[in-house]
């Protein structure tokens, strides 16, 4: 018989119908009747791979439902009901971009090093079909993110380095969601603002707490920003609600450079941006990589601060490093990556300049402006300010349309990146620009002539390269 305080028992006051009895096996895991394996593994053996629904409470994280279970001291387990997600690989071959985003869904949970945690996995085709993931730690930063294979029934793992926790289910989102059981004896909940459900306040109050976590975490339908809980809480003071809202917007903003999303033929993305802040870091580097954004202590003030993040000098280089999510890769190599980029960070510098009106006055880039000032030698900076300048000739919908067709455009044979720019960019104005380009050392090859050649198009009738900024040294 079970008594009214056992795991079991517990455990099936938050759960229901079959799942409670991966919950209780999962509870029975986890303080040692289980035995453990290592990360490496799959499943613990002969584990019960039965499942069913867990009734659970609305979160919208990451498009996670969850719902958090107490059953004794030191023991937290949390079910979440997810939702599958396309693959990130998918997702670049599909927007044709230079990174994947992530298809991690966060669970605000932290394992400590040496845990013994247990997964319960409801039985459904994407688990059966292996979709369903554990992911161990924080990209970019140190000790990276350990990705666990998980099986239906119970998985039980030994986590030999601390580190927060994450879900992802990766198949057909038209599937039947999958729920999740995560729990252990060495498992905490860390701070975690959620956009939409957390207030200002109550995320200070969780800040303020004592907690062995070294991690917080801000969450928003497109974006997870992990920061190191130390500098967190140098910046508690500010408004973090509108730092999230803005986070949003960039997203919004810079899909829009490639005209994906509303009023275009592309659906944007259902991934998640992950943004990784260590404080601890000794370089303040800023660096994109496939499945996330990472930055050093350095850019602290500007990643954490609502206001700094919308005009702050320094929010040049987050904005940069954010596009390269979406940034296009057919035009984005042979010396262009950087310019191509810069399209990214002048979107979000105007909708922050101008959020209220619709287009955006037609100016030149301050940001732009003050890099060229400072830096009137530079290839890269020559070659954005170029691209900018098409933008004033052609229009703020210029660099939308020029991006959407190469997004869609299905070539009859390879093309080299500085052909696929000079073509498009020329069909969009209507106007043969390759004396433009070559200004700033962008050529034609053989296939580009031959296009442009077939087009017929006109030289421009005012040269691009004198708007906004003057001519080129």
């Amino acid at each position: 018989m079970t008594s009214d305080n056992s795991p079991e028992k517990q455990s099936r006051s938050v759960v229901g119908g079959r799942t409670a009895l991966i919950a209780a096996t999962v509870l029975a895991a986890v303080v040692g009747t289980t035995a453990a394996t290592t990360m490496e593994a799959v499943a613990a053996p002969g584990a019960d791979r039965q499942g069913g629904p867990v009734s659970t409470a609305a979160d919208p994280a990451s498009g996670a439902t969850a719902q958090a279970g107490s059953t004794r001291t030191g023991f937290l387990a949390k079910a979440f009901t997810l939702s599958a997600k396309p693959s990130p690989a998918a997702e670049r071959k599909r927007l044709k971009s230079v990174f994947q985003l992530s298809s991690s869904q966060s669970t605000g949970l932290y394992a400590k090093a040496s845990s013994r945690i247990a997964v319960g996995v409801d039985d459904t085709p994407d688990s059966r079909a292996g979709k369903v993931e554990l992911r161990v730690g924080v990209p970019g930063a140190e000790g990276g993110q350990h990705i666990i294979g998980l099986k239906p029934g119970v998985n039980t793992y030994r986590v030999p380095v601390g580190g927060m926790l994450y879900l992802s289910v990766e198949g057909d989102s038209s599937s039947a969601p999958t729920t999740v059981r995560l729990g252990g004896g060495g498992v905490m909940e860390v701070p975690r603002f959620v956009l939409g459900t957390t207030g200002n306040d109550e995320f200070r109050r969780m800040l303020d707490r004592q907690t062995a976590a070294p991690w917080v975490e801000y969450v928003g339908e497109r974006t997870i920003l992990t920061v190191d809980r130390a500098t967190a809480l140098k910046y508690r003071g500010q408004d973090q609600r509108w730092l999230m809202e803005n986070y949003e917007t960039i997203a919004l903003a810079q899909d829009a450079v490639n005209k994906v999303g509303p009023g275009g033929r592309t659906s944007p993305s259902p991934l998640v941006q992950h943004i990784t802040l260590d404080g601890r870091a000794k370089k303040g580097t800023a660096r994109a990589e496939d499945g996330h954004v990472a930055f050093g202590p350095a850019y602290a003030r500007v990643l954490l601060s609502p206001k700094k993040l919308q005009f702050d000098d320094k929010a040049w280089k987050v904005w940069l490093e954010l596009g390269r999510q979406r940034q296009l890769q057919p035009v984005s190599g042979e010396g262009l990556g950087e310019a191509t980029a810069s399209l990214y960070a002048t979107a979000v510098e105007r909708h922050f300049d101008h959020p209220f009106r619709t287009p955006a006055p037609l100016k030149p880039s301050r940001m732009l402006a003050k890099l060229r000032e400072a830096n009137p030698k530079s290839v890269d900076v020559r070659r954005a300010v170029m691209l900018d300048q098409l933008r004033l000739a052609h229009g703020n919908d210029f660099w939308p349309k020029v991006n959407n067709l190469t997004l869609n455009d299905r070539p009859i044979a390879p093309r080299t990146h500085q052909d696929t720019l000079v073509v498009t960019a020329g069909v969009i104005a209507g106007a043969d620009l390759r004396d433009f380009f070559a200004k700033a050392g962008i050529s034609v090859g053989p296939f580009g002539q031959k296009n442009l050649d077939s087009l017929d198009l006109r030289k421009p009738g005012t040269d691009p390269s004198t708007l906004g900024y003057g001519t080129p040294e």
